[in-house]
Order: C-alpha cells, then structure tokens, then sequence
C-alpha cells in the first residue's frame, strides 16, 4: 500500500518509471529489427565499386570498417550521406546502394550532393541478402579481424559513427 501511495505522490518515480519502460521498449524494437542481419565474423566479398575499383572485405582488414547500406531514395539516408562522407575521409568507409533501379540514379545522386565516396551498386541485392540487411540505412561496423561489433538500423550521427570507429580502432 506504501508503494502505490508513493508513487501517486511521487513526480519523479512516476517519471523514471515512464523512462525506463520506454527506454526497454526502444532496445526490444532495436534488437527485432537487426535479428536477421549477419553477427560475427562478415561475410567475404570482392566487387567492383561504381568507381571503377576492386574492392573487398578482406583488403580492408587493416583497420576498422563501416560498411553502410543505403538509397538515394530514402529520406533517412539523405539527412546521414554528409555525415556517412566526412566519415570517410578519416575512416574507411565502403558504402553498398541496394533497392535502386540504375547506376544512373546513383551516380546522379552522388554529384547532385557532391559525395566523394566509394559506392558499390548492388543491383541484384545480393550484398544485401548475404549481410540479411532488409531496411537502410544500416551501417555494421567491422573490426580490423572482419568482426562484424556494431549493427545500427536507422539514423546515425557522425559522432555515433565516430565513436564506434574510434572505439574499434583501439582494440587493433
């Protein structure tokens, strides 16, 4: 009886409560979207970028790695391509476009924004079937052992992605 009186006086408890409960029921729907994405060690790959460059997972093992699926379509990957960019003039980055009709959009896409990025078209969604990614953006950030650490669905700040980077490069 304490307890019930308690908490109808009490502002603050009846708050935190409300945070907690709310905070539980972000992380449970964080944790069902990013079920299926592939954990642990990534997946190999070896294509070419629409740049024009042979890229792969395993050349890329030196340092960490945020590897960022996304749209020119999709308004989220919008606000974050900026962020995604100055990113990748500190860290490597390898961006994968999935769910777009023509290579023409992209690269249309890159010079509208003025993006300088290293894009793979994955118009067959292959790349996104092999990581189970259903939804951009997702970015995974990978160790420098190709461990997939980090999975993020969703916006992400450039500090977010940062932190993650910098974190990961401490381990090397």
């Amino acid at each position: 009886m304490q307890i019930k009186a308690l908490y109808k006086r009490s502002l603050l408890l009846r708050l935190s409560i409300q945070i907690v409960l709310l905070l539980l029921v972000y992380f449970a729907i964080r944790a069902w979207q990013t079920a299926d994405v592939v954990r642990g060690q990534a997946p190999l790959f070896s294509v070419t970028t629409l740049q024009h460059e042979s890229i792969s997972l395993q050349a890329c093992r030196d340092k960490p790695l945020l590897l960022h699926f996304w749209a020119p379509w999709c308004p989220i990957c919008r606000l974050e391509s900026d962020s995604v960019a100055s990113v990748a003039e500190d860290y490597q980055v390898v961006t994968v476009v999935s769910w777009t009709s023509s290579a023409e959009e992209v690269h249309a896409y890159l010079l509208e924004h003025s993006l300088q990025l290293p894009v793979i078209f994955d118009d067959q969604n292959r790349l996104a079937a092999q990581y189970k990614i259903n939804a951009v953006p997702t970015s995974l950030f990978i160790d420098a052992d190709g461990m997939i650490r980090y999975i993020e669905l969703g916006y992400t700040s450039e500090w977010g992605m940062r932190l993650r980077l910098w974190w990961l490069s401490l381990s090397d």
